[in-house]
């Protein structure tokens, strides 16, 4: 690329047309008015309950049951969103698309730190933005892309000035408050400061994480703790679970990975200078395994795709690549794998849901005359005006709080609190691999309510049950 101005330039415009292209789509599917993923849902009912002055932490106990398990900043953001331009899925994800986009050029930025050109540091920063495996979450509002972008901004200012380390601890701190699992730059950033033996620099750096983690955590109330620690109470660790989602992974990003291969081969030791990149790599594997969780995806893995998009970056910049005839047929293939994925080739996603049937359900909810509803689908109830009575109910399930024995959701069921409950078609089925609701909570509302309404809008909204003794509701 170096040698041919005209091959360059040829292969950027391809990388910029696949951006382009994939914006577009992300744009068209941030209009859909429904609720795509699960946690989109989970993420809108806390921020409608800030508005409403509570806390983003509030002390577990009765109804309603506001469950965050979440670090702040998106909460946060998504808040601001919805006060400033209205209730609705539009601008976050908008805001998430604005994140993955910021994560790309990120990419690009990790490599000018480290002494890469620019051109092979936007060839895979487009990679990243266009591979299958992003789209699958792209711009759906979750919180992968914001703790990504903040984690790679964080790596950036201890690349390329290594004597700014509060600034960098902060965006460490800032990530790890946006998504808890983020841990894997500031420990790649601590293992580097060892090896180089800068045992001052590394002490300041600890006690900067260390003292701005504690200060957001006093900021934040002492009940906290409960809600950003419910990943602890899910299930042990599956390896069949991790094993599917590594596989999916690997083949929709099979040629970053094997660029990173390549450049890892040719290069040798003179990658020792990035080393930084290539630990970020080998810590975010670790991070990755809490893919296999319950509940867990493919989102798990993206912090891994975008460190992985860095050290193949970074490796094809050094001295041994840069006239390497393969290496540059390599590259030629990252840019292929980024168009293909934005025009061509297209990944099955896991949310490539029936919404058909999705408009008459949300105004079935929208005009329920009750006020009390239970819904798998959380973003259908926030849309209405209604209040959430359970803002996550998959962390419901998996929660072990004992105030809610006895007189947690089975037993407002029971005595039929609820004007209208709406779950998935399969979501109460017997033996479903990851439950969103408990056995006995489903046995409840077979006894003690009936089906009035079914929709053919999956997976979330299915099924609408009324209290057995109601009228039927006119048409």
């Amino acid at each position: 690329m170096r040698r041919n101005g005209t091959v360059t330039t040829v292969l950027l415009a391809c990388c910029a047309c696949a951006v382009a292209i994939r914006c577009w789509q992300a744009v068209d599917r941030a209009r859909i008015p429904f609720q795509i993923d699960y946690a989109e849902g989970t993420i809108l009912a806390v921020a409608m309950n800030m508005l409403h002055g509570n806390p983003i932490y509030p002390a577990p106990g009765p109804f309603p049951i506001v469950l965050s398990p979440y670090g702040p900043v998106v909460y946060l953001l998504v808040a601001l969103l919805l006060k400033a331009f209205g209730v609705s899925l539009l601008w976050p994800r908008l805001v998430v698309l604005c994140a993955a986009l910021g994560s790309s050029a990120l990419i690009f930025g990790m490599t000018r730190a480290f002494g890469g050109r620019a051109s092979i540091g936007a060839v895979f920063g487009a990679a990243f933005f266009c591979s299958p495996i992003v789209w699958i979450w792209l711009p759906l509002v979750r919180i992968d892309f914001f703790a990504i972008t903040l984690a790679l901004s964080g790596l950036c200012v201890f690349g390329r000035r290594g004597h700014r380390l509060a600034l960098a601890a902060g965006l460490f701190v800032a990530a790890v408050l946006t998504k808890q699992s983020a841990i894997a730059a500031p420990m790649a950033c601590c293992v580097e400061l060892l090896l180089e033996r800068r045992w001052r620099d590394g002490l300041r750096f600890v006690a900067c994480l260390a003292g701005l983690g504690v200060l957001a955590l006093l900021l934040l109330g002492p009940d906290a703790e409960f809600h950003l620690v419910l990943l602890g109470y899910h299930d042990l660790f599956s390896a069949s679970r991790f094993a599917q989602a590594f596989a999916a992974v690997i083949t929709g990003s099979f040629m970053l990975v094997l660029a990173a291969i390549y450049g890892t081969t040719i290069a040798g030791r003179t990658l020792k200078d990035v080393r930084l990149v290539w630990l970020y790599l080998g810590v975010s594997t670790l991070t990755a395994l809490t893919a296999g969780k319950t509940g867990a995806e493919t989102n798990h893995f993206l912090e891994w795709l975008a460190a992985l998009s860095c050290a193949g970056a970074v490796s094809f910049s050094v001295p041994p690549l840069a006239l390497d005839r393969g290496a540059r047929l390599v590259v030629m293939g990252v840019v292929a794998f980024a168009l293909s994925g934005a025009i061509g080739v297209q990944w099955i996603p896991r949310h490539d849901l029936d919404l058909r049937g999705c408009q008459a359900a949300y105004d079935f909810v929208a005009h329920s005359p009750g006020q009390h509803i239970l819904s798998e689908d959380v973003t259908a109830v926030v849309l209405a005006g209604r209040p959430v009575e359970v803002s996550d109910p998959f962390a419901y399930v998996l929660t072990k709080y004992p105030g809610w024995e006895g007189g947690g959701l089975e037993g407002r069921v029971k005595d039929g609190y609820f004007d209208l409950i709406v779950v998935g078609a399969d979501s109460l089925r017997e033996h479903r691999a990851q439950p969103r609701w408990s056995p006995g909570l489903a046995q409840m509302i077979g006894t003690h309510y009936r089906v009035a309404q079914t929709f053919q809008c999956s997976p979330a909204l299915g099924v609408a049950y009324v209290r057995a003794g109601d009228p039927p509701r006119a048409e």
